[in-house]
């Protein structure tokens, strides 16, 4: 596991994306500060676990991608890549912490940790989030795994699909808010007149791009369909849907993940769209 400087402080407010072709290195923070104290031990510096010290382990096989978190000897995370040789193309399809770990940055720094070592291996070029039904106890929550696309807006992910131009139209035909829930927070679950149907999002404050937890905000778009479709433009709405990394992102994505100019200039100049 390469060993990484600070990261710096936590900068969450979303700004304009800047010109893709003009990339400055302005490095910022997606998850909590944290340290190394050797080549796979970390000691959180702030959030709920500020101080803990925690075991991180890598593994890369051809196809595939792991992080895993300890503490000490008991595995309390873990996150899956798959990997695509021929395009170098990487897709996250699984994050997870214990319980007791929520909410608290963990998952974030497990990503970002994926996200250094396959660019540091000349691994992947191309990146992906991917969503899928969780077989956990929990996985019949409508929101399960839709915290992925936090960590998504946050390192710099889009969807897939155009979200506002899906929801744009008059296609939204009914408009059913979700009460927070199990440590998940509020949501909305949007109906539609074309594929894909359904649609389960959350709003995510502009300047933590932290899910929004009033839930009075779901209620009051209730009969505002106007405003949702506001949010998908703004990339404020969070959806359960498929993510990439496009050309738009690659600036924050490398800010976020580089530890100095040189390697942000490298990470930078070896990405490439999906």
């Amino acid at each position: 596991m390469a060993v990484a400087r600070n990261v710096g402080q936590f900068a969450g407010r979303r700004t304009a994306t800047p010109d893709p072709r003009r990339f400055v290195y302005e490095p910022f923070c997606v998850g909590p500060r944290f340290e190394w104290l050797d080549s796979d031990r970390i000691r959180v510096l702030e959030g709920p676990k500020a101080g803990s010290i925690f075991g991180i382990s890598t593994g890369m096989l051809d196809t595939s991608a792991t992080v895993a978190l300890y503490d000490r000897t008991r595995k309390v995370g873990s996150t899956a890549v798959d990997i695509v040789p021929s395009s170098r193309t990487a897709s996250l399809w699984d994050v997870g912490v214990a319980h007791s770990l929520r909410r608290s940055g963990l998952a974030t720094i497990m990503v970002w940790c994926a996200f250094r070592e396959l660019l540091l291996a000349e691994r992947a070029a191309r990146f992906r989030i991917r969503m899928i039904r969780s077989l956990k106890a929990d996985g019949d929550h409508p929101l399960q795994n839709i915290g992925m696309g936090v960590i998504a807006a946050r390192f710099g992910f889009t969807p897939e699909m155009n979200v506002a131009r899906v929801l744009a139209g008059e296609n939204i035909t009914n408009i059913d808010p979700i009460p927070p829930m199990n440590g998940y927070p509020p949501a909305v679950r949007l109906t539609l007149k074309t594929d894909p149907l359904v649609v389960i999002a959350f709003i995510l404050n502009p300047d933590t791009l932290r899910p929004i937890s009033d839930f009075r905000t779901y209620m009051d778009v209730k009969a505002d369909d106007w405003q949702i479709v506001n949010w998908a433009r703004e990339g404020l709405l969070c959806v359960n849907g498929n993510y990439c990394l496009r050309e738009t992102g690659f600036n924050r994505f490398v800010n976020a993940v580089a530890v100095d100019h040189e390697e942000a200039r490298q990470f930078r100049a070896r990405l490439r769209e999906p």
